[in-house]
């Protein structure tokens, strides 16, 4: 009997069975697959995400890092305290900056426009004092005017005499009815325009219409005075004058001061204008 030659089934006795798909599970380390990823490899660091973008510094965080780790930089009020400004300091040239002024001209320009200036604060000086004597000059004669406006006021003189023509040519009557009297027109405006109150008109009119004589043999009363300075060539005596106050001229002189310049208003210009006939009847003696 012939023994049966190994067949396929017998094969498997004999010689071990190659490796298959599933004897590969048993014998080759199975290659990592992505469970064991994460047991043999470490683990990277996980990337900040939106949400932890809250935990970097931001603008608040800078700003307290600033105040607490970085000092501020001084500001104007630090230097005020820390480094104030030098106001002793002096201001000065180096020669050579001096010989390049006078290589430029600079300086001599600047001597002349000194000069100028000078020249012209001279000028508005010169000026101003010649408006302050203008000033001077026309307030002075503004206070005239005035003194004149005022004594024309008080004195109550008119613009013109008040008077009557006369037969003869050249020639006014002054006065009042009853006491009026012939004088040239021109004797009468001189007296006039002369006169600046009724004692002053009064005083120029006695000039006009008595000669030297008579008012020296006349005063305001009349009657007996003692003449004389008791020196050999005046010695004292008593004579007798004329009463001026009864005389045709003199009433009409009062008269016409009345109507050229007003009434006498107090007893004391009264009193005046007697005391000032009185001392011109003296004078005229000397004359």
């Amino acid at each position: 009997m012939v023994a049966a030659l190994p067949g396929p089934a017998d094969q498997h006795d004999g010689v071990a069975a190659p490796p298959g798909p599933a004897d590969q599970h048993d014998d080759v380390a199975a290659p990592p697959g992505p469970a064991d990823l994460h047991d043999d490899v470490p683990a990277l660091p996980r990337l900040p995400g939106p949400a932890d973008q809250h935990d970097v510094p931001g603008p608040a965080n800078q700003h307290d890092r600033a105040i607490v780790d970085i000092p501020a930089p001084p500001g104007p009020a630090d230097q005020l305290i820390d480094d104030p400004p030098n106001w002793d300091m002096e201001i000065g040239i180096s020669d050579d900056e001096d010989e390049l002024l006078d290589d430029s001209g600079i300086g001599d320009r600047a001597v002349d426009g000194m000069k100028n200036i000078l020249q012209v604060v001279k000028n508005l000086a010169k000026g101003q004092r010649h408006m302050v004597r203008e000033i001077e000059s026309t307030k002075a004669m503004v206070m005239e005017l005035l003194a004149m406006q005022r004594e024309s006021i008080t004195s109550g003189k008119k613009a013109e005499p008040d008077i009557l023509p006369s037969a003869r040519h050249g020639h006014v009557l002054i006065g009042i009815d009853g006491y009026r009297y012939d004088i040239s027109r021109e004797d009468l405006s001189d007296a006039f325009e002369k006169s600046k109150s009724r004692q002053d008109y009064c005083l120029k009119l006695l000039d006009k219409l008595f000669t030297r004589q008579e008012l020296s043999a006349s005063n305001y009363n009349g009657g007996k005075v003692n003449v004389g300075t008791g020196n050999e060539d005046d010695p004292k005596q008593v004579v007798n004058k004329e009463k001026l106050r009864d005389s045709i001229k003199f009433r009409a002189i009062m008269g016409q001061t009345v109507k050229d310049f007003g009434d006498f208003k107090t007893e004391k210009e009264k009193l005046d204008l007697r005391n000032a006939i009185n001392g011109k009847c003296r004078k005229s003696k000397t004359r």
